[in-house]
């Protein structure tokens, strides 16, 4: 009986060692996955942040492609109105009216009857002095005005004042919403008086 106890406790130390040496491997395997874990846990966090800058870059460069669009409008605009001013009006002053929301521009000058003024209306009206912008006229103010004098002689004239809204493409997306656009590229009170 001695010698089966001797077998016994034998066998159970081997098994001991086993399950001992079993375990520590175990750990050993758990420690490796934790710090491949750890690792590609850093790997998401660093595309997480460069997700970040990267949108970060594109917002930057959407803001920049935005001013770039709308840094010659200006010239394009005086380009159009050489254009589309009819004989006899004489502009006066030239002003930009706001600067959120639909670009404005104050026209004020004279003509020679309030029918030129009209035909200047309908001439900027709709017109597009960049592809895609749409510019909106409306008269504000004609009156009277002193006598223009010319070479042919003194002329009567008319004093007008014109508030010219351009609205950029993404504000004209959908038929329904052009008076909304209309009203908000106007925000200049003034009764209009023929």
């Amino acid at each position: 009986m001695g010698v089966a106890a001797l077998l016994a406790i034998g066998v159970a130390a081997l098994l001991h060692v086993f399950l001992h040496l079993q375990t520590e491997r175990e750990r050993a395997d758990h420690q490796m996955l934790q710090a491949a874990i750890a690792g590609l846990d850093a790997q998401i966090l660093a595309g997480a942040a460069q997700r970040a800058d990267l949108a970060r870059q594109s917002e930057r460069q959407r803001a920049l492609e935005a001013l770039q669009t709308e840094r010659n409008l200006p010239v394009q605009l005086l380009g159009e109105l050489a254009l589309r001013v009819p004989d006899g009006v004489q502009l006066t002053r030239l002003t930009q009216a706001g600067q959120a929301g639909p670009q404005q521009v104050v026209l004020q000058g004279h003509a020679l009857s309030s029918e030129q003024v009209h035909d200047m209306l309908r001439q900027l009206d709709g017109s597009s002095p960049r592809d895609g912008w749409r510019m909106r006229a409306e008269l504000v103010e004609m009156a009277a005005a002193p006598v223009l004098h010319r070479a042919q002689g003194p002329m009567p004239a008319v004093s007008f004042t014109v508030r010219v809204g351009l609205l950029p493409p993404d504000r004209q997306a959908t038929p329904g919403t052009q008076q909304d656009d209309v009203e908000q590229a106007r925000p200049l009170p003034g009764p209009a008086s023929p």
